[in-house]
């Protein structure tokens, strides 16, 4: 993962687009040729090259909105003043709340989204932000919402443990002791052996040489072969595949995946790369783009049980032996986009993910990717290469 996107977004964060000056810096810094910078900025919808007017007011004109009304009011509202650009964008998720808009400012933490207004409404809206006297914006969390809706959520009424990931990780510890005792009665490994293995199995980084011998047993333990075959071993995770299986999790993006086809597919990838002794980094990346007109599933998922997210990133890095996570959400979705920051800050401090991750016994950080936009990047290539820029 490269630095390129979430810099950009600071540069135009700071100076309202992407100053010329700033970027010549960055490409200093960072080494990345200016060219590169320039050919991802011009991609993504969310960088501007110029600076803008002191307002900026974005209209949804995808299907729902349109349907509400919303050309005519762009058409009307597209010459209100030279200081404010009206200007006609695709989906900004509250396809339920048509139609709606959003007002970006130079300095502002985010945008600021007003639904289900009128043209006359929006008019207002923009000489209040150019007045310096910024309206209250419509939130979602304010929107109903009933937590009993959510059948997924097995934590309602209670404070999140992180119950599933404390079950598998008890299946693992058992294994790894399994491990150990087998290694101590077969082959008379004494306790500085054992526990360079028991660190090596669970993931933990080595800081001083380990022995042949222990590196050939943590690598035939994380590819279940020679003497770490079974569940009872190597193949602890195979029980909670079987339960994955039965619970039948897909994604929902439209193929209908099974969740347990895509983790088997990263651990066996991540097993392949142990025998060979390649990078035996993996990623577990959760797609919240969600950028599809009149899907907006994702938004209500992030903001309000961003503990299920978290969790699955979890327990999907332990199953898979990934060795980070990212959760990708578009930038129209700054609640969701703190809500779940602040669930990863909780799960770190109870020790279940960051560069000390005592419950799991070795490091796995768990960040948010900020998307730059653009619709393509609901698709899963084209969001792992805007994760690459």
């Amino acid at each position: 993962m490269t630095l390129v996107i979430p810099a950009l977004q600071r540069i135009q964060h700071q100076f309202g687009y992407l100053k010329p000056e700033a970027l010549q810096e960055f490409s200093r810094e960072s080494g990345v040729p200016l060219y590169r910078l320039h050919a991802v900025a011009s991609f993504y919808p969310l960088f501007q090259l110029t600076p803008p007017k002191p307002v900026t007011l974005r209209i949804c004109r995808d299907m729902a909105c349109h349907l509400a009304g919303s050309e005519e009011m762009i058409r009307e509202l597209e010459n209100m003043s030279e200081h404010v650009a009206v200007q006609g964008v695709s989906c900004l998720g509250r396809c339920d709340r048509a139609p709606a808009a959003c007002v970006a400012v130079t300095g502002a933490e985010h945008e600021s989204y007003y639904l289900r207004r009128d043209a006359a409404g929006l008019k207002q809206i923009a000489a209040d932000w150019l007045r310096g006297e910024p309206p209250v914006a419509d939130r979602d969390s304010d929107q109903p919402f009933s937590p009993m809706t959510v059948a997924v959520d097995p934590y309602v009424g209670e404070m999140p443990s992180y119950s599933a990931v404390r079950s598998a990780l008890t299946l693992r510890d058992r294994a790894v002791e399994s491990a150990v005792k087998s290694l101590s009665e077969k082959k008379g490994w004494q306790q500085d052996k054992l526990e360079q293995f028991r660190e090596g199995a669970v993931g933990m980084k080595s800081e001083g040489i380990i022995p042949s011998e222990v590196a050939a047993a943590v690598r035939a333990w994380k590819t279940e072969t020679d003497w770490a075959t079974g569940e009872e071993l190597g193949g602890w995770s195979d029980a909670l595949f079987r339960e994955l299986k039965e619970a039948d999790l897909r994604g929902m993006g439209g193929a209908g995946i099974p969740a347990t086809q895509k983790w088997r597919d990263v651990r066996d990838a991540l097993r392949g790369a142990c025998m060979s002794q390649r990078d035996q980094r993996g990623f577990i990346v959760v797609n919240g783009d969600e950028s599809e007109p009149g899907t907006f599933k994702d938004r209500e998922l992030l903001l309000r049980t961003p503990h299920l997210i978290v969790e699955g990133v979890i327990l999907a890095g332990l199953m898979t032996e990934a060795t980070e996570g990212f959760i990708f959400i578009r930038h129209e979705y700054p609640e969701q986009i703190a809500a779940c920051r602040a669930e990863i800050l909780r799960a770190e401090q109870m020790g279940f993910c960051g560069e000390n991750a005592s419950h799991l016994g070795r490091p796995f950080p768990l960040s948010v990717f900020v998307s730059p936009g653009g619709y393509i990047c609901g698709e899963q290539s084209a969001l792992i290469e805007a994760m690459s820029d």
